[in-house]
C-alpha cells in the first residue's frame, strides 16, 4: 500500500472536504495519520460503496451528493477538487471560502481547462 507524506496545511486540525475522489486514497491516508476531520463527496451511491467497500474506515468520511453545491456550500478549509470537479475553478466564487484549494495536476484537458480559468 502506498504511503503519503502529508504537507502543513492538511493539518489534523483543518476541515478538509474531497470533492468527487476516484478512490479512497486520500482518505485513507489522513486517517491513519489522525484526521478525523475529512470529508469525500462522491457523485452517486455505486461510487461510494465502492470506495467503502475497499475500505470501511472510511464510512462515516465520505456521503454522496450533487458536488456543485457542496463546493459552494460547506466549511472547508481546505477543498481538494478531483475529477471534473476542478472546473469550479473557473468561478472564483465557489471556491474563495477555503483558505486552501488543492488539485492534483495532470495534462489530463479538464485539468488544463480549470487551470486556464484559475488564472484568468
Amino acid at each position: 500500500m502506498e504511503k503519503f507524506s502529508l504537507p502543513d496545511w492538511l493539518s489534523t486540525e483543518r476541515r478538509v472536504i474531497e470533492i468527487d475522489p476516484v478512490d479512497g486514497r486520500l482518505g485513507r491516508a489522513l486517517i491513519d495519520s489522525g484526521h478525523d476531520k475529512y470529508l469525500a463527496v462522491v457523485r452517486s451511491e455505486r461510487i461510494r460503496r465502492t470506495i467503502v467497500d475497499r475500505d470501511p474506515r472510511l464510512t462515516s468520511h465520505i456521503t454522496s451528493e450533487r458536488p456543485h453545491q457542496v463546493v459552494r456550500q460547506n466549511n472547508a478549509e481546505v477543498l481538494i477538487l478531483s475529477g471534473t470537479s476542478v472546473l469550479h475553478l473557473w468561478r472564483y466564487s465557489n471556491v474563495r471560502h477555503a483558505h486552501v484549494v488543492a488539485w492534483q495536476f495532470s495534462l489530463n484537458p479538464i485539468v488544463l481547462l480549470a487551470m486556464l480559468g484559475w488564472l484568468i
